[in-house]
């Protein structure tokens, strides 16, 4: 004995689609960005990198070194990105303290 899901209108296949900005069919007035996440993780990538490059400049692998300095330069991109909307975050909601989720 089988039951059928009843089907939502939107989508043909049984599932009810979400939109973008929306959390399990809520929405949202503006999805965020776990910005503190994203700042660690790329500090993490940017000593890596650096150690990688340092490595590989030391073993004179020079294919390895250049494509080390291409993701040194796009974290170094990310990372100023990060940093500002950090700080328009914070002229948004200067009260408010954020976690590393957040």
């Amino acid at each position: 004995m089988t039951t059928k899901m009843p089907r939502h209108p939107s989508n043909a296949k049984g599932l009810i689609a979400l939109m973008p900005g929306t959390v399990m069919g809520m929405a949202s007035d503006r999805p965020e960005s776990a910005l503190n996440l994203r700042l660690a993780l790329n500090l993490f990538g940017l000593a890596f990198t650096v150690v990688l490059i340092f490595l590989a400049v030391y073993f004179h692998n020079r294919a390895l070194a250049v494509f080390g300095v291409v993701v040194l330069a796009i974290t170094i991109v990310d990372l100023v990105v990060i940093l500002i909307r950090r700080r328009r975050r914070h002229q948004r909601q200067p009260e408010t303290k954020h976690s590393i989720f957040e």
